[in-house]
């Protein structure tokens, strides 16, 4: 029984030990793939060698950046669950009102 104990004792550690890897793995791969990260590497490179894009490059890079904050909370919005009570749904409700209101008058 001890033997039978200790031999799923190290199998249990085997495979945790497994997992351990494929999450290391994935968690790897996903930001090698990552492409805000490619762009900084990127960046990175071509101010290191003093490499300077042509204008016509930079005036789309220049458009995308400013798109990139307003569109990544676009994507948190779609993508986070949201479940407020009523009561918290009347104060956002009556936060942006008075925030709207005070835009037109000012």
């Amino acid at each position: 029984a001890a033997q039978s104990a200790a031999a799923a004792a190290d199998m249990a550690a085997e495979l945790a030990s497994d997992a351990e890897v494929t999450v290391q793995t994935r968690v790897t791969t996903a930001l090698g793939l990552s492409a805000p990260l490619m762009a900084v590497v990127t960046a990175g490179i071509l101010t290191i060698t003093g490499t300077a894009l042509p204008p016509a490059v930079t005036d789309v890079v220049t458009t995308l950046a400013a798109a990139s904050a307003p569109m990544t909370l676009v994507g948190l919005g779609a993508t986070l669950p949201f479940a407020l009570s009523i009561h918290q749904n009347r104060q956002i409700v009556a936060l942006i009102g008075l925030r709207y209101t005070l835009g037109l008058v000012a």
